[in-house]
C-alpha cells in the first residue's frame, strides 16, 4: 500500500505571510507616493495663490512708476503693500486712482516668512526709472526653502508675463553671478531663497498708451478727461521743440480729425493743392514811383520769380508847372541783382527829343511779383 503526501503546511503558510508583507509594503509606497504627489499639489496651488498677489502688487508697483513719468518719487524708499491701495481699505491713494485691489492681503499675509516688502526707486536716468523689490527670505517651517522660492518665483513671472509687464521680474536666483565664474555665490544664492526682483520702466525710445508705460492696446482708445493730450519727449527727457524730429512722432496709416472732419491724409492733399495756388498767387503788389527797387520773391524748386509792371499814373512834360501831350510811356524792369529788381517809367512827351524818366511827382507805377 502506497503511502499518501499532504502538502507542507508550514512551507505554505511562510509564503502566505511572506506575500501578504510584500503587499502591504507595496501599497504602503503606493499610498506614500500618492501622500507625497497630494502634498506637492497643495504646495504649488499655495504658491500659485501667493504668487498671484504678489504680482499684482508689482503690477501696482509699475502702474505708480507709468504714473510719475520723469518726475522722481517722494519718498524714494517705501515699505509694504497698502500705500498702494485705496483709502477705502487704508491705502493712500485716491479711490479712483488706486494701484493695487483692496483684496490683496496686506504684506500677503506674512506666508512663507516673508517680511514686509521693501522698495528702492532709482530715478537717476529720468526716462528709465527704476524699482528694487526686496520680499524677503521665503521659508519653509524655520529654514529657507529654495524650492517654494524657486515655485513663487515661477508663478509670479508666468502671471507678470501674461499680464504684459515683460519689464518687470522677480528672481529667487541673484541673475547677476555667473555659474560658470562663480560658483560658491550661485550656490550660495540658491539655498539664501531670498526673492528679489526689478522694475525697468525705460521708456527712451517708445511712445505708450498706457499709465504704467507698457503692453499693446488692441481696439479704440477712450479718453474721459478734457485735458488729455500725448507728449513725446526725446532721449534727454525733454519734449521735442523740432517738429519733424523722428526720435518720437506718431506713425499710423492713417489718422481721423475729429474737429475738421476730415483724414489727415486728405487734408495733406488739399493742403498740396492750396499750396500749388498760393505760390502762384501774387506775392506783392503795389504802387511805386520810377526807381523803386523791388525784392524777389522766394519761389520754390520748380518756379522763378516775376515781375509785372504797369502805369498806372502819369504826367507830360519837365515839371507838373510845365506839362506836356503825352506820346508814349515804357515802364522797364532792371535786374539788380539776384534777389532784387528795380521799376522805371520813361515817357515820350511833346517837345522832347527822347525818352524821359519822369519824376516822384510825374507817375506812379503798378507792380506785381509772383511764382510761375
Amino acid at each position: 500500500m502506497t503511502a499518501m503526501k499532504y502538502p507542507n503546511k508550514r512551507k505554505n503558510s511562510g509564503f502566505a505571510l511572506a506575500e501578504l508583507m510584500l503587499t502591504m509594503l507595496v501599497a504602503t509606497i503606493f499610498f506614500s507616493g500618492i501622500a507625497v504627489y497630494i502634498n506637492g499639489v497643495r504646495q504649488e496651488q499655495a504658491a500659485n495663490t501667493h504668487a498671484v498677489w504678489i504680482a499684482q502688487y508689482v503690477n501696482g508697483l509699475a502702474a505708480y512708476m507709468g504714473a510719475q513719468g520723469t518726475t522722481p518719487p517722494d519718498p524714494m524708499n517705501v515699505s509694504g503693500t497698502d500705500w498702494l491701495k485705496s483709502t477705502t481699505c487704508g491705502g493712500l491713494q485716491p479711490v479712483d486712482a488706486f494701484f493695487l485691489s483692496c483684496d490683496v492681503p496686506t504684506n500677503f499675509n506674512g506666508a512663507y516668512g516673508l517680511g514686509v516688502p521693501e522698495v528702492v526707486f532709482d530715478w537717476s536716468t529720468p526716462t528709465a526709472p527704476l524699482a528694487n523689490i526686496d520680499l524677503g527670505i521665503v521659508q519653509d517651517g524655520a529654514k529657507p526653502s529654495a524650492k517654494v522660492a524657486a515655485l513663487l518665483s515661477r508663478g509670479i513671472n508666468e502671471r507678470l508675463e501674461m499680464d504684459g509687464y515683460t519689464h518687470a521680474s522677480i528672481y529667487s536666483i541673484n541673475p547677476g553671478i555667473d555659474p560658470a565664474l562663480d560658483l560658491a555665490g550661485f550656490q550660495a544664492s540658491i539655498a539664501a531663497a531670498r526673492l528679489t526682483g526689478v522694475i525697468n520702466s525705460s521708456i527712451t525710445s517708445t511712445v505708450f498708451i498706457r499709465r504704467d508705460g507698457n503692453t499693446l492696446i488692441k481696439g479704440p482708445l477712450v479718453s474721459a478727461h478734457d485735458n488729455w493730450a500725448m507728449i513725446a519727449r526725446d532721449r534727454a527727457g525733454l519734449e521735442n521743440a523740432v517738429a519733424q524730429d523722428k526720435t518720437a512722432s506718431i506713425n499710423a496709416n492713417d489718422i481721423f480729425v475729429r474737429a475738421n472732419n476730415a483724414w489727415v491724409s486728405e487734408t495733406h492733399s488739399l493742403a498740396e493743392e492750396a499750396y500749388r495756388l498760393a505760390v502762384r498767387s501774387p506775392q506783392f503788389m503795389s504802387e511805386v514811383e520810377s526807381g523803386k527797387e523791388i525784392l524777389k520773391p522766394s519761389c520754390p524748386g520748380g518756379l522763378t520769380p516775376q515781375i509785372f509792371t504797369y502805369p498806372v499814373i502819369f504826367v507830360g512834360g519837365a515839371s507838373e508847372s510845365n506839362t506836356r501831350f503825352i506820346a508814349g510811356l515804357r515802364t522797364p524792369v532792371e535786374n539788380v541783382s539776384a534777389t532784387k529788381w528795380k521799376v522805371r517809367m520813361y515817357v515820350l512827351y511833346e517837345g522832347s527829343l527822347s525818352w524821359r524818366e519822369v519824376g516822384s511827382l510825374m507817375g506812379r507805377i503798378s507792380v506785381t511779383t509772383r511764382c510761375s
